[in-house]
């Protein structure tokens, strides 16, 4: 019985994998950062299907969810502007620099909701894009040792269903103390 639900699964996850039609892959720099450097990794979206694929992108922080975790798996603290993301909230356009309820911050989203970028990212069969990202305004990265880093897209209506993950990079943040 055990033997049998396992090979389903396997099934099931085989059958996610070719029916996904974009992969994703986390390209962590050179690996190894000074604790308190920005910490920037490359997410690399692959269009695996045979078809042109169309995605809609609203800004890095909010199309991909980022997760980081300790070498040990347990949960790397969130930062105020990760807490702060309304990526599910209403379009903001952000037409008046002066207006202090519309002003976005240095990262691009705006306060109360997602900023007026989005625009359509067309993939041809097999044509990749890269997103360089910093994940050290996401997460609490300042403690020296070893970090996992993941990320997943959720798949747009219309291509499918589901959550596309893409392999576990590791990063190190070494001390500042030997600057």
């Amino acid at each position: 019985m055990i033997a049998e639900s396992f090979y389903v699964m396997r099934l099931l996850l085989i059958w996610a994998l070719v029916n996904d039609p974009f992969s994703l892959t986390v390209i962590p720099g050179n690996g190894s950062f000074v604790s308190g450097d920005q910490i920037k990794i490359t997410i690399n979206i692959t269009n695996i299907s045979d078809d042109e694929i169309v995605l809609i992108d609203t800004g890095g922080y909010c199309d991909y969810s980022i997760l980081v975790t300790y070498a040990d798996g347990t949960n790397v603290p969130e930062t105020d502007f990760k807490r702060s993301l309304r990526c599910n909230g209403p379009l903001i356009y952000n037409t008046d620099s002066n207006d202090s309820n519309r002003s976005s911050n240095r990262h691009g989203e705006a306060k109360g909701g997602i900023t007026g970028k989005r625009s359509l990212v067309r993939l041809k069969a097999h044509e990749s894009k890269q997103q360089e990202l910093d994940v050290g305004i996401l997460y609490d990265m300042r403690q020296p040792g070893n970090y996992v880093v993941q990320v997943r897209r959720e798949i747009p209506k219309g291509l499918g269903t589901g959550i596309v993950t893409s392999n576990q990079a590791v990063i190190i943040i070494l001390s500042a103390t030997g600057r």
